[in-house]
């Protein structure tokens, strides 16, 4: 099932940048990995929403895959700052171009994000 939701999540991902080149409008795509910080909302990040914040409140984590497999990880500030960033370099190129930047990220695996939180 996760295979099959990450090979579909490639091909709308493919599809998505495929059309972004086909387009002559000036364009960036800023890949994060799942967000964490304190304004990320639990449905919006597995780790905030399986591992984080029940530990936070004393429950227990559920931990949804592999426990010892990389998983990418982005603060939103770094989000945020990796969008200004891409911003600056599309400011005086001309229509047409698109970058692809990756916010900055971490790739602890899920037990080690368990660990470090509990």
């Amino acid at each position: 099932h996760t295979a099959y939701r990450r090979q579909r999540q490639m091909c709308i991902r493919d599809r998505l940048m495929e059309a972004r080149l086909e387009h002559p409008a000036t364009s960036a795509s800023i890949i994060a990995g799942d967000l964490l910080g304190r304004s990320a909302q639990p449905w919006s990040s597995v780790v905030k929403m399986c591992i984080t914040t029940p530990i936070a409140k004393w429950h227990r984590a559920i931990v949804p895959a592999r426990s010892d497999v990389a998983h990418g990880i982005t603060v939103i500030e770094d989000l945020a700052a990796a969008m200004i960033r891409a911003a600056q370099l599309l400011e005086d190129v001309p229509a047409g171009p698109h970058r692809r930047l990756i916010a900055p990220a971490s790739n602890p695996t899920l037990g080690e994000i368990a660990e470090f939180t509990h």
